[in-house]
């Protein structure tokens, strides 16, 4: 619930583009969030098939890091054949960016996901067009500043037939990653030229109403580092910006005495 007007919940969701499936709708919004004063933002992106919200992850956005909770089943996962950076290298070259979505099974069949599938593929061209073209428009509190921004987006990347592996994703000098196992991870995130290291440092539990809580190590060694959990409660949600603490409760475990 909306309690009060926030820098970061600027205009409320804006339409991007709406496809007509056989089974229902497939519709993206975007809002944005973080106004600058050089009249930009950030835009938070939304996809909901038949007015269910999907997870979304822009994978190839964390280099080759979040590769290993990717369900490659070619029965399960649909490419739609964008240019994608996949080196997991700090290139600049040419290539496309999309997000991967998640349909679960519990909302559509495999008969249902691939009519959904071939809808978006057939699709293509005006994702493109709307994905790189529409214009998210937001205002300051008294309406003196007029921010603008791109969803910066070339399409869909996949549909992946299966629950999301990640409940959150939070980043700020490495990885946070909240993931449906209950577990809670911390994970560098270096290009795949440099190696990777990643370390369980909590649980995810849900106890009783509202928001769940994060039982984390008061402390964690990542990469031979000593970090402190304390300093990741603000840390930022990596599609909407909301931090950390303002989705779960957080508990820190103390240490155990020598």
């Amino acid at each position: 619930m909306l309690l009060a007007w926030s820098p970061l919940m600027a205009a409320g969701w804006q339409p991007v583009v709406q496809l007509a499936c056989p089974d229902g709708a497939l519709t993206i919004d975007a809002r944005p969030y973080n106004r600058n004063e050089a009249g930009g933002s950030m835009l938070e992106l939304r996809y909901r098939y038949r007015g269910q919200a999907l997870d979304a992850v822009h994978f190839e956005g964390y280099y080759r890091n979040l590769d290993g909770y990717r369900l490659r089943d070619p029965a399960r996962s649909y490419n739609f054949g964008l240019d994608l950076d996949t080196t997991g290298l700090s290139t600049f070259g040419d290539h496309e960016r999309g997000d991967t979505l998640y349909l679960p099974p519990s909302l559509a069949d495999a008969a249902e996901v691939r009519r959904l599938a071939d809808c978006i593929a057939d699709n293509r061209a005006l994702l493109h067009a709307r994905l790189r073209n529409t214009v998210i428009v937001s205002h300051s509190l008294l309406g003196l500043m007029r921010n603008t921004a791109r969803p910066q987006m070339d399409g869909i990347a996949r549909l992946i037939h299966a629950e999301s592996p990640f409940l959150g994703i939070y980043q700020h000098t490495h990885l946070l990653l909240v993931l449906r196992d209950g577990r809670v991870m911390a994970h560098t995130d270096f290009t795949a030229d440099s190696p990777a290291d990643a370390v369980q440092i909590g649980r995810v539990e849900q106890v009783g109403k509202g928001r769940p809580t994060l039982r984390l190590k008061a402390r964690y060694r990542l990469r031979g580092k000593l970090e402190e959990a304390r300093y990741l409660f603000q840390w930022p949600h990596h599609r909407s910006g909301r931090a950390l603490q303002d989705d779960y409760r957080i508990e820190l475990e103390p240490e155990a005495k020598p």
